[in-house]
């Protein structure tokens, strides 16, 4: 008994650190969520805590998404709690309006690593119980450990110190398991996505001007035709270099252990693909100063001597330019379509990544 009082008194204390960065949490809704059963469950408690079920509850995750992710509460025998993660992805316009016409298929790639991940890949990630492919290429459930007790967010410029650090063990990783995978679901980040993703973007802020009035997105426009001929001829081959890359790696898909920060787990692979690792540079420091951004680069380049540091910044800013133009224009349409219930403040992320396109532009003119 003094051991369990103990331990829930350590959890309680961890809980009380991380609410101070966390927003408060939706309420528990006594069940399960559509997909999951009661006798699936018991018979997972029974495999791996010796214990039978006795009661359930859940509470939505996703900020934005009718379905997304859940925390599902178990009872054990015992007085024995345990919480995981549940996840019902569905990929498609009814879910998420910006992927109609987009130039890639985004979901899939994460059912690949998921349901195929081995060696050290596997350090990278969650513990995974199931995973479900319901409806070939856009439905997908997955049931994860729970990582909340022992991992949180470290976003900023903290969290982008360790993940820089941490990038090329993760990308060599990925890289030695994509060897042995055929990975046709991969997006390829290739000349050919640019080239219709230029077209996306086209169409996506001027439906956005139809309903919303933003001199940011106008100015945008005026100097796109600039803007996307640098875009479609980088100044590097596009292809030199092409490895898996996670594809999404904004600071909030990395969880740091909360004691040995040096650990991570890295979240949502929907947009993984074949691409160069400095998409994934730019996705960890979106954002951040650009002080920041330098002292990332200058780690990175460190790290890599294979490219001077000249060429790791031509490289990273086109790629930041990148990341800007697909946060951007993916927002522009989904707020179109269908507003996100959340409480980030959307137009201003629009146009903050707006903002990184024409600061990237402009870095981009001045060294060609």
């Amino acid at each position: 008994m003094l051991r369990r009082a103990v331990s829930r008194l350590l959890v309680l204390a961890r809980s009380g650190r991380r609410l101070l960065n966390r927003p408060p949490r939706k309420p528990w809704i006594p069940g399960l969520p559509e997909g999951l059963t009661f006798e699936g469950l018991d018979r997972l408690a029974q495999e791996r805590h010796g214990r039978r079920l006795i009661s359930t509850a859940y509470r939505h995750l996703s900020g934005w998404k009718q379905l997304g992710a859940y925390q599902v509460e178990l009872r054990l025998g015992g007085d024995e709690c345990w919480t995981l993660v549940y996840k019902d992805s569905y990929y498609g316009p009814s879910q998420i309006p910006a992927l109609k016409g987009f130039p890639a298929r985004v979901g899939p790639p994460e059912y690949s690593v998921f349901k195929q991940a081995s060696g050290g890949l596997c350090r990278f990630l969650p513990e995974v119980y199931s995973a479900e492919e319901l409806e070939p290429g856009s439905h997908y459930r997955y049931l994860m450990e729970d990582l909340s007790e022992d991992y949180a967010l470290k976003i900023g410029e903290p969290g982008m110190q360790v993940m820089v650090q941490r990038l090329p063990e993760f990308h060599a990783a990925l890289a030695e398991w994509g060897q042995g995978q055929p990975l046709p679901e991969f997006i390829r980040y290739d000349s050919a996505f640019y080239a219709d993703f230029g077209d996306y973007i086209t169409g996506a802020f001027e439906r956005y001007l139809r309903v919303h009035e933003s001199d940011a997105v106008r100015r945008f426009l005026a100097t796109w035709p600039k803007i996307e001929r640098m875009h479609r001829d980088p100044g590097f081959d596009l292809l030199d270099g092409l490895q898996p890359i996670h594809g999404d790696l904004n600071l909030r898909n990395v969880l740091f252990h909360i004691r040995q920060t040096d650990q991570v787990k890295l979240l949502d692979w929907e947009w993984a693909g074949w691409g160069q690792p400095h998409a994934d540079l730019a996705s960890i420091t979106k954002h951040l100063s650009e002080a920041a951004c330098d002292q990332a680069l200058d780690a990175y380049a460190r790290l890599q001597p294979r490219l001077s540091r000249e060429e790791h910044w031509r490289r990273y800013q086109w790629y930041r330019l990148e990341r800007g133009l697909l946060d951007a224009a993916f927002m522009a349409v989904q707020i179109v379509e269908s507003p996100p219930q959340t409480g980030m403040n959307v137009a201003h992320f629009l146009e903050s990544s707006l903002r990184q396109v024409q600061n990237s532009f402009i870095t981009l003119s001045q060294i060609t």
